[in-house]
């Protein structure tokens, strides 16, 4: 099944990443980039390592010599400053957490990495895309509904859909087809 994506620009160096149906999956906010659809904390506190690094590397490859990436992520933790609640490598915040305020029941998780203060839009955008590709290829690649590509002024986005109700039944399906092929 395929489906449309899309990389609503907002203004203002904001921009909304949609599903099919409309509804938000992920978000740029100037310096911020977030996706939301984590399960729960712990998926959060599992992922946000192997997001950070994707980022970083993006950053990397943009800004040589001048950013330094996160290094270590031993003692992961949720710790809360007062303002946001973070996951944090000892005293290194790596990723802000959001937790659905909709009274939704299915907790789901959002998380933002915040960007340096010099990173440009086009590196945002291509941040982005480089986190949904994370996502896409080591966590939801067996779970995704659909997939597509969309040109923007700047590359390419992928994007992904898991609707929280067939999560589950996925995963047990792939692990079904898996079992049976022995």
């Amino acid at each position: 099944m395929s489906s449309t994506w899309k990389l609503v620009s907002l203004g203002d160096r904001k921009h909304r990443l949609e599903g099919p149906s409309g509804h938000m999956v992920g978000w740029i906010h100037g310096q911020a980039i977030g996706l939301s659809g984590l399960v729960d904390d712990q998926e959060a506190l599992a992922w946000a390592p192997s997001l950070r690094r994707a980022l970083d590397d993006t950053l990397g490859r943009h800004y040589p010599g001048r950013y330094r990436p996160v290094s270590g992520y031993t003692d992961l933790r949720l710790v809360h400053d007062g303002a946001y609640e973070w996951i944090a490598a000892g005293n290194v915040p790596i990723a802000r957490v959001y937790r659905s305020t909709s009274g939704r029941t299915d907790n789901c998780v959002a998380l933002e990495f915040v960007l340096p203060s010099y990173a440009s839009e086009r590196v945002a955008i291509a941040g982005a895309d480089a986190l949904v590709t994370v996502l896409k290829e080591r966590i939801l690649s067996p779970l995704f509904m659909g997939e597509t590509e969309e040109s923007s002024h700047v590359g390419r986005i992928e994007a992904f859909e898991f609707p929280s109700g067939q999560r589950e039944r996925r995963r047990r399906e792939r692990l079904a087809r898996q079992f049976s092929s022995k």
